[in-house]
């Protein structure tokens, strides 16, 4: 008799039912977040390739002092918020023909920074070829195990292929 009562009582049932869905709610907003996360960062830096490249096509980095480090300061003020601008790598390519044109694949050393990037901003009406790559790791145990199954960092990369202008001799022409 007591524990017929007992079975019927429906106090805190919503409690429970919460406890047993919350879990798997909460994995679900936060893979769906993080991975909205993983999407704008690679969207972010491809635009920042977009917006280096425009530099280097218009020949203001050529004309510089020291092109390699105004470049890299460039690069970090147009990266955004999400960036650690240390955690960004940028291969620059210059090549007299499209069909020359070829990047290598990037090979990475011990402390997962890419060990074959170079600096090569070109002269005038070349063609320029800039890739660049920073590393995301993801959090959320699910999206991990897809996107992570052999344990390393996600390799987020952006591209961009330009011509240079006839911007004026930097050097030798």
């Amino acid at each position: 008799m007591l524990v017929r009562r007992w079975l019927k009582r429906d106090e805190g049932s919503a409690a429970v039912e919460f406890a047993i869905i919350a879990p798997v709610f909460f994995l679900l907003v936060f893979a769906i977040f993080e991975t909205s996360l993983f999407y704008f960062k690679r969207h972010s830096l491809r635009y920042l390739v977009f917006e280096v490249s425009r530099e280097l096509q218009t020949g203001h980095i050529q004309k510089a002092g020291d092109p390699e480090t105004l470049f890299k300061e460039t690069v970090c003020e147009k990266s955004s918020f999400l960036f650690d601008c240390d955690d960004i790598f940028v291969d620059v390519r210059a090549f007299n023909r499209l069909s020359d044109a070829t990047f290598p694949p990037i090979t990475f050393d011990g402390d997962g920074e890419p060990s074959n990037f170079t600096f090569d901003p070109g002269r005038q009406e070349q063609i320029m070829i800039v890739r660049a790559v920073t590393n995301f790791s993801f959090i959320t145990p699910m999206i991990k195990s897809i996107f992570q199954p052999d344990g390393e960092n996600v390799i987020i990369t952006g591209a961009s292929i330009t011509k240079n202008e006839a911007f004026g001799c930097t050097g030798e022409c």
